[in-house]
């Protein structure tokens, strides 16, 4: 075993399978970890991810002293040294739980950008968390896994889940698919970005209309070792679609306490699914899925000239 443990981090992207993917890792960590690999579920490690007790950078807490509006995290990962102390503390608590083991899995779509960053129009236009992912490869091995869609699928399942937690009002969609439709935001910069931040590290890409077909080959890939295909879960209902109708009350339910709204849109979810008589949501027209479907196979060529990428074609 090497001295240090491999990191296997899967990115997301949002909409692609992940929840169901960190949920069949953590009902099997015991079989993981009988192969040499780590897992840690998805609530645990993003509440290590927040850094809490890592000081932010100076102009930052200045901000916060001086009641300016405080940093962000994301913001504050643009300074190197910060982006380094929280790589360390990351390794730290990660090989610490860990203990003896081949590989640390890491599973977090938010490191590739939050829900709400594809709605203010920030998702593919910096670097997010890159930097933080640059600081670890600089201190252990890593191999990155990132799933993407075409945007005709991927900005309504988007829409879908933002609206669980963020008023209408606020998402702006009729806007957003006449900017992306009229100049696509290309999968392929947002990952050339995340290759320059990791130039020696291999990126594992798919195509998430490859995952159902072949769900027990990419998780094994993104674990490092062998997992049974026998023992799939089943998709979590929290993130199935739900029908156009379902979406329609969704966005006319007022604004209310944030903590109230998941339950209340979750609830008009369950209550108008997909039927014969109740369409899904479709905000597109022809021309424009057509459109996005050809950026997307652009894309996917694009990623696969990258030195060190790798799509997988099933």
């Amino acid at each position: 075993m090497s001295l240090h443990p491999t990191w296997h981090v899967h990115l997301g992207a949002h909409k692609t399978a992940t929840t169901h993917i960190q949920n069949h890792f953590a009902d099997h960590r015991d079989a993981l970890a009988q192969a040499g690999s780590f897992y840690l579920p998805l609530q645990d490690t993003r509440s290590i991810l927040q850094f809490r007790d890592v000081p932010r950078p100076p102009l930052a807490r200045l901000a916060t002293k001086v009641g300016r509006r405080p940093t962000t995290l994301i913001q504050a990962l643009s300074n190197p040294r910060f982006a380094a102390r929280c790589a360390d503390r990351l390794i730290s608590e990660m090989e610490h739980k860990a203990g003896p083991t081949s590989r640390i899995i890491l599973s977090e779509e938010n490191i590739f950008g939050t829900l709400k960053r594809v709605f203010d129009g920030s998702y593919f236009k910096d670097a997010a968390a890159f930097p933080l992912l640059g600081q670890l490869a600089r201190r252990r091995s890593v191999k990155v896994y990132v799933s993407i869609r075409a945007l005709d699928s991927f900005l309504p399942s988007a829409y879908v889940q933002a609206l669980r937690t963020i008023h209408a009002d606020h998402l702006n969609l009729k806007s957003l698919l006449t900017a992306v439709t009229t100049d696509p935001p290309r999968w392929s910069k947002h990952l050339g970005t995340l290759a320059d931040h990791l130039p020696e590290t291999e990126i594992v890409v798919w195509d998430y209309a490859d995952y159902s077909a072949n769900e027990t080959a990419i998780q094994s890939r993104i674990a490092g070792c062998d997992l049974p295909s026998a023992n799939q879960i089943t998709r979590p209902s929290s993130t199935q679609s739900p029908s156009a109708a379902a979406i329609a009350l969704a966005e006319a339910e007022p604004e209310q306490d944030p903590m109230a709204r998941p339950g209340l849109v979750a609830d008009i979810y369950a209550a108008h699914p997909i039927s014969a008589s109740a369409p899904k949501f479709d905000p597109l027209s022809i021309q424009q899925k057509s459109l996005l479907q050809a950026s997307f196979e652009q894309d996917l060529t694009q990623i696969a000239d990258l030195s060190n990428a790798v799509v997988l074609r099933f």
